[in-house]
C-alpha cells in the first residue's frame, strides 16, 4: 500500500524530476518519517543501492525502521563500535558479529539495496573487501582441513577456547569434535571430524547445549576486528564494499559535521590515519537532508524544498501526570483534527503494528463516529513515527501518536539472548560443602585414589580436626554447596559422631510444624467465599494480541495461571517471581484489564513514589484508546488532587489506582475494590504487610516480587503457596559489560561521552543528598556539553517529578540520583550507569542499581566505583565481585544465592528458620522442607539414602573423553542422578551429541548408574561382590546373598545383577 501511496505524492515526483544526474542535491522540508518515504521513492524509482549517514544511532535506528517499512528493497544496519577513538578497547563481539553480516551481505547483493549506518560507524577504516572475502572460510559437509589448522584459524580469528561454548567468540574442543560460535551466527556450530574431513556440522542451543539441526554449510568470520588492522592488512572505505553508481544520502550535515569535529578531537595523533575524513565520502549522487532550510555551510548544485507537515501538531499539548481529570481522555485532540481532516478530504493512513492493532483502531474511530472507508485507510508495519502532506491531502499517523503510546523501536534481530535461570550449584576447592549422611565441611577437590588395586576419583572433603572423607564420584549426589550463613567461621561437623543426626533430626522437627503451617494458611484461604471472574473477553483477547513483544514460555504460563486463580471462586493469592526487566509488569497489566473488564476496581500498591509513576505511564500507555480511567495517588498530587481522587475512587469513576502505602489509608475507599497488585512486597514494613494479610482473606491478591526465589525452594513452596516463576529473559536482551575499579575520573567522563555518542542516557548514582551537587558540578567540569539534572527524595514533589519527566522524555542526559531510581524507571535509551561508592550498597540494591539500564536491545555498561585509596571491608569485596562476576541473562538468581552467603539465609523464609538452615545448608534445607509438606500432604516419600556399591572393578570417565574438572563434575552428576529409563536415555543421547560417541568406559559407567537407580528404588543401600558371593544389604542388614560366576567380565556381571533385582536368581 505505501508503495502506491508514493506514487501520487506529486512534490516528490517534481523533485525526482528536478534531481536528473546532479551531483549534489540539497532538500529542505522534510520531517521525521517523511525523508525515509522521499528517499524510498526516490531510489527505487532510479532503481540504485542507498547509502544513508546520520549523525546518530538513534536517527538511523529511526530511518532504518521507516525504510524498512517504505521501501521493499533489502535494508540493513551497519552499527558503530560503540567505543570512543582515544580507547584502545575492542568493540563487543556482538557488534562485531552486525558489522560482519552488513559487510558480507554487500559482498552478495547484486540488486539494489539499502545500508544505514551513524557517521561514526564507518570513519574508521574498514577491511577492504578483497581482504574480507579471505578472512572468511566456508565450511561444508565433507570439507577437508587438518584439524589442527582449523584450531589455528580460530586462534588468530580471535576466538577464545572454553570447556562449554556460551558466548559468541568462544570455541571448545573435545576429542575429534570442536564447537564454536562466530559472531553473526544465531547458533554456534557443532563439528566433528574423521581425520581432517568434516563428517556432522550441525546447530545447537547454547543453553542446553544439545544439538537442534543439521546443516550442509556454514561460514565462519573472525571473532574481533580492531585487532586485524594491526595485522597490516589492506584496508580501505567503507563506501568500498558499494557498486559504483549508487545513491549516498547525509541526514541533516550539519549536525554531522558537528559530530565528526567533536569525534576528531578524542583521535589520537598516531591513529588519524586509521580515519577518513567527510570530503573522501565521494558517490555518483548525493543527497544532503535537512528539516527546515539547506544548509549555509555547504554548496550545492541545486536546492529543494518540500512543504510536509509533522503529525505531532495534529496532537494536543500534554503534560505527562498533570492531566486533568475532567478531560481524561490523553488522545481527545488528536480525534477532533482527524474527524475535521476528514471531513476536508484527507486520505488517513493509519498504521499499526499488528493486525489485532489495527482491528481496535477502526473500533475506536468507529465508535467515535467517523470512520470512512473512503479516506482511511489501515495498514500493519512499523514506522517510528508520521507526517502530513497538506498539498496531497494525505496523512500517515501511526497508532503510537494516535493513543499517546511510547515509541519502542522493534528489535533488529531475532535472537533470544541469555538463558533461564539455572540452579547454582557448582563446586568449587574450598567452597563448604554438606554431605547427607556426614554434615558440613570443606571441599578439597578430586582425588584419584587407589583402593584395594582400583583406581578411582573421590571426591575429598575436610571435617573437624582436619579428619577427611573420601567420596566416591557415584555418590556425589549426596554432596551440596552450603549456604547459610553470615559470613565468618563455619563449624565443621565432626566424622564418626552423633552430632549430624540429631542437628538433622532437629531441623526436621521445625520443618514439619513450618510446612504445617503454610498448609494451614492455604486451606482457610481455599475455604473462603470469593469473586469469580468470567473467561476472558474479546477486548481482552484483542488487547493481549496488541503487545508489541513476544510474550517468553514463562511470562505466558504465569499469565494462564493468574486467570486461572481470577476465575475460581475463592480470593487468589499468588506470588510472581522474576529477574529485573523479566516481564512481570506485563502479567500484573494483563490481570488489571481483565478486572476491569468485570466493572471491578483495581489498587497497584508499590512502596516508592518513582516507581508510581513509572507504572502510572505505563499502565496508561498500555490502556489506550479503551475506556479505562487510571490515576496516581502519591506526593506528586496536591492536597486538593487528593481529595478530588479519593472522591473519584469511593464512586467508582476510577478504574486502576496506582499509589504507595497511603493508599492503605482508613480514608481510602472504594467502590467495588476486585484486584489488589503490590509491587516490590519485599521493600514494605512490617504493619503494611500485616495490612496486605488482612487484604488476601477478601480481594484477589497478585504480588510480584524481582528478588529471585531458587528453584529448590521454589518446587517446595509451590506444593503450599501459589507462585509463578519468570526466569527467561526477553527476546534481545544483552547482558550488562560490569566493570568493577576505584573512582576515575577519566572512566566517568569517558563512559558518559561514549553513551552520549550514541544518543543514549546515563544514571550516575550518589546516594549522599549533603554532597551529590558538588558531585554534579564535577561531573559538568567532565562532560560541559552534557544536560544533567539531580533527583534525590528530599526535593519538593513538583521539582523531583519534573525532573523524572524530563529524564524520561530524553530532555535530560545524565540523572545524578541517589538510590530513589533503584526500582521502578524503566528507560530503554539510559544503558549506562556509574554508582559511586558502591561499597556502601547492599547486593540486592547494587543488582536493582544495575538493572536500570540494559532493559533494550542496545549494549549496556555499569561501573561500580569505591572509594580511591580505600580499604574495603571482606563482606564489601564479596558484594562488588559477586555483582562483576554475574553478568549473564538471569544472574540475579546467582546473586540471591551468593547473598544468602554473605547475609544468612533467615531473611528469605523468616527469622525462625534462621538456625536450620544455619544448621543443615539451604539446599539440604530446601529438600528437606519438599519432604515434610508431600508427606504432611499424604505423599508416600522414600528416605534418601546413599547406595554402595563394590562391583570389583572402576568406572570412571576416561579423561580422553572429557578431561575439563568441571564439566566431568557436572556429566557425574547428570548421570548419577538419573532414576528412570526415560532419564537415562536422555543423559546418554546428550553425552553423544555434546562429546561424541561413547567410549566402552562411558557406556560400562552409565550401566553402573542404572544398577545403582534400580537398587535404590528397591530400598538397598549396598551391593557388593566378594568372591562368588553378591551381597544385598538395606541399612547394614544382608537382605539377600545370591551365588555369582567367578571371572565375568564387567558388562556381563551388571546384566547379572540386574536380574537379580528385577527378581531372578543368581547362577
Amino acid at each position: 500500500m505505501m508503495h502506491t501511496i508514493l506514487e501520487h505524492i506529486s512534490s516528490f515526483q517534481k523533485t525526482l524530476e528536478g534531481l536528473g544526474t546532479l551531483p549534489s542535491v540539497q532538500v529542505s522540508g522534510l520531517w521525521d518519517s517523511s525523508k525515509a518515504a522521499w528517499i524510498a521513492y526516490l531510489a527505487e524509482k532510479k532503481k540504485v543501492t542507498t547509502l544513508v549517514v546520520t549523525a546518530g544511532s538513534l536517527e538511523a535506528e529511526h530511518f532504518y525502521q521507516d525504510l524498512s517499512f517504505f521501501s521493499s528493497l533489502p535494508c540493513n544496519f551497519f552499527p558503530p563500535w560503540e567505543t570512543l577513538p582515544h580507547e584502545n578497547i575492542a568493540p563487543h563481539v556482538e557488534i562485531v558479529g552486525d558489522r560482519f553480516s552488513v559487510l558480507e551481505n554487500l559482498l552478495n547483493f547484486k540488486n539494489p539495496h539499502w545500508v544505514v549506518t551513524p557517521i561514526d560507524a564507518i570513519l574508521h577504516q574498514v577491511l577492504h573487501p578483497m581482504a574480507f572475502k579471505k578472512l572468511i572460510l566456508s565450511l561444508s559437509l565433507g570439507f577437508e582441513i587438518p584439524f589442527r589448522k582449523f584450531l589455528e584459524f580460530l586462534e588468530e580469528g580471535g576466538y577464545h577456547r572454553e570447556a562449554v561454548v556460551e558466548n559468541k567468540g568462544e570455541y571448545a574442543v573435545r576429542g575429534g569434535m570442536i564447537d564454536f560460535y562466530s559472531p553473526p551466527s544465531e547458533f554456534p556450530l557443532r563439528l566433528e571430524f574423521e581425520g581432517d574431513t568434516i563428517f556432522s556440522l550441525r546447530e545447537f542451543d547454547p543453553q542446553t547445549q544439545l544439538s537442534l539441526k543439521e546443516v550442509k554449510t556454514t561460514r565462519l568470520f573472525p571473532a574481533w576486528e580492531l585487532e586485524l588492522y594491526s595485522k597490516k592488512l589492506l584496508r580501505g572505505s567503507f563506501l568500498d564494499y558499494f557498486p559504483k553508481d549508487f545513491l549516498l544520502v547525509f541526514d541533516d550535515w550539519d549536525l554531522i559535521v558537528e559530530k565528526v569535529k567533536s569525534l576528531e578531537k578524542d583521535i589520537p595523533s598516531g591513529a588519524i590515519d586509521s580515519y577518513l575524513h567527510l570530503n573522501e565520502f565521494k558517490a555518483s549522487q548525493i543527497v544532503y537532508l535537512s528539516d527546515l532550510s539547506p544548509s549555509q555551510s555547504l554548496e550545492a548544485d541545486q536546492k529543494f524544498k518540500i512543504s510536509i507537515e509533522r503529525s505531532q501538531s495534529w496532537q494536543g499539548t500534554r503534560n505527562f501526570l498533570s492531566e486533568d481529570l475532567i478531560n481524561p481522555d490523553p488522545s481527545s485532540d488528536i480525534f477532533l483534527r482527524m474527524r475535521e481532516k476528514t471531513q476536508a478530504g484527507f486520505s488517513l493512513y493509519l498504521v499499526s503494528r499488528k493486525k489485532t492493532e489495527e482491528e481496535r483502531l477502526i473500533e475506536v474511530i468507529k465508535d467515535k463516529g467517523f470512520w470512512d472507508p473512503q479516506y482511511h485507510h489501515a495498514c500493519i508495519g512499523s514506522l517510528s513515527s508520521g507526517f502530513v502532506l497538506p498539498k496531497e491531502k494525505i496523512a500517515i499517523l501511526t497508532d503510537e501518536e494516535i493513543f499517546g503510546r511510547l515509541r519502542v523501536r522493534p528489535p533488529r534481530s531475532h535472537l533470544k539472548r541469555g538463558v533461564a535461570i539455572h540452579e547454582y550449584s557448582e563446586l568449587k576447592v574450598g567452597d563448604w560443602v554438606v554431605h547427607l549422611s556426614f554434615g558440613i565441611g570443606k571441599y578439597l577437590g578430586v582425588s584419584s585414589l587407589d583402593e584395594k588395586g582400583l583406581q578411582g576419583e573421590f571426591l575429598t572433603i575436610e571435617y573437624d580436626k582436619k579428619a577427611k572423607l573420601y567420596v566416591p564420584v557415584d555418590q556425589i549426589e549426596l554432596v551440596e554447596r552450603y549456604i547459610g550463613v553470615k559470613g565468618g567461621a563455619v563449624r565443621l561437623s565432626r566424622l564418626g559422631g552423633k552430632d549430624w543426626e540429631k542437628v538433622k533430626k532437629k531441623a526436621l522437627l521445625a520443618l514439619k510444624d513450618y510446612a504445617a503451617e503454610l498448609l494451614e494458611i492455604q486451606a482457610k484461604r481455599s475455604a473462603i467465599q470469593g469473586y469469580a471472574f468470567q473467561p476472558d473477553t474479546s477486548w481482552q483477547k484483542d488487547f493481549e494480541a496488541a503487545f508489541i513483544y513476544d510474550e517468553t514460555p514463562d511470562q505466558e504460563k504465569a499469565i494462564e495461571e493468574v486467570k486461572r486463580d481470577l476465575e475460581l471462586a475463592r480470593p487468589m493469592d499468588r506470588l510472581i517471581c522474576g529477574d529485573v526487566g523479566y516481564g512481570k509488569t506485563e502479567v500484573a497489566i494483563r490481570a488489571a484489564f481483565k478486572a476491569v473488564m468485570e466493572g471491578k476496581q483495581v489498587a497497584i500498591l508499590v512502596p516508592t513514589t518513582i516507581l508510581a509513576q513509572q507504572h502510572f505511564y505505563t499502565f496508561r500507555e498500555r490502556f489506550a484508546g479503551y475506556p479505562i480511567q487510571v490515576e496516581m495517588f502519591s506526593r506528586f498530587r496536591t492536597g486538593k488532587e487528593q481529595k478530588g481522587i479519593l472522591q473519584l475512587l469511593k464512586e467508582g469513576q476510577l478504574d486502576v489506582i496506582i499509589g504507595t502505602h497511603r493508599l492503605l489509608g482508613d480514608d481510602v475507599s472504594f467502590k467495588d475494590l476486585g484486584l489488589v497488585i503490590v509491587d516490590e512486597e519485599q521493600r514494605f514494613g512490617v504493619s503494611h504487610k500485616e495490612r496486605f494479610k488482612k487484604l488476601k482473606l477478601s480481594v484477589d491478591v497478585l504480588t510480584l516480587t524481582a528478588t529471585p526465589i531458587p528453584r529448590t525452594l521454589y518446587l517446595s513452596l509451590v506444593q503450599a503457596r501459589d507462585m509463578s516463576l519468570i526466569k527467561t529473559p526477553p527476546q534481545d536482551r544483552l547482558p550488562v559489560e560490569t566493570l568493577l575499579t576505584a573512582y576515575d575520573e577519566t572512566l566517568i567522563r569517558d563512559g558518559i561521552v561514549r553513551e552520549l555518542a550514541r544518543d543514549g542516557q546515563v544514571f550516575f548514582i550518589h546516594n549522599r543528598v549533603g554532597s551529590i551537587y558538588r558531585v554534579q558540578e564535577k561531573l559538568k567540569k567532565l562532560v560541559p556539553k552534557a544536560h544533567f539534572a539531580v533527583a534525590h527524595g528530599q526535593m519538593p514533589e513538583d521539582e523531583l517529578e519534573e525532573v523524572i519527566r524530563n529524564f524520561i522524555e530524553g530532555k535530560i542526559q545524565v540523572l545524578v540520583s541517589t538510590n530513589i531510581v533503584e526500582s521502578g524507571l524503566d528507560i530503554p535509551n539510559a544503558n549506562t550507569i556509574i554508582i559511586d561508592h558502591a561499597e556502601g550498597f547492599g547486593l540486592a540494591d547494587l543488582y536493582q542499581l544495575r538493572g536500570r539500564v540494559g532493559r533494550y536491545k542496545r549494549r549496556a555498561y555499569a561501573y561500580l566505583m569505591y572509594a580511591s585509596g580505600s580499604i574495603l571491608k571482606e563482606e564489601a569485596k564479596m558484594r562488588l565481585k559477586t555483582i562483576e562476576d554475574f553478568t549473564e541473562l538471569g544472574s540475579g538468581f546467582k546473586v540471591a544465592m551468593r547473598d544468602l552467603e554473605i547475609r544468612g539465609a533467615g531473611n528469605l523464609l523468616g527469622k525462625e528458620q534462621h538456625g536450620h538452615i544455619t544448621a543443615v545448608g539451604f539446599q539440604l534445607y530446601c529438600r528437606l522442607l519438599d519432604d515434610a509438606i508431600r508427606r504432611l500432604k499424604g505423599e508416600n516419600i522414600s528416605e534418601r539414602m546413599p547406595v554402595s556399591l563394590k562391583l570389583g572393578f572402576e568406572v570412571m570417565i576416561p579423561l580422553a573423553y572429557l578431561s575439563d574438572p568441571l564439566l566431568r563434575m557436572e556429566i557425574y552428576r547428570k548421570i548419577f542422578e538419573a532414576s528412570s529409563e526415560k532419564e537415562f536415555s536422555q543423559v546418554t543421547q546428550e553425552l553423544i551429541d555434546r562429546f561424541g560417541p561413547l567410549p566402552p568406559e562411558m557406556e560400562l559407567l552409565l550401566e553402573v548408574a542404572q544398577l545403582k537407580a534400580l537398587a535404590r528404588r528397591q530400598g538397598l543401600t549396598s551391593i557388593q561382590i566378594h568372591r562368588d558371593r553378591v551381597f544385598l544389604k538395606a541399612k547394614e542388614v544382608i537382605r539377600r546373598v545370591e551365588m555369582c560366576p567367578k571371572n565375568l567380565e564387567p558388562s556381563q556381571l551388571l546384566l547379572l545383577l540386574r536380574k537379580v533385582l528385577k527378581g531372578g536368581r543368581g547362577v
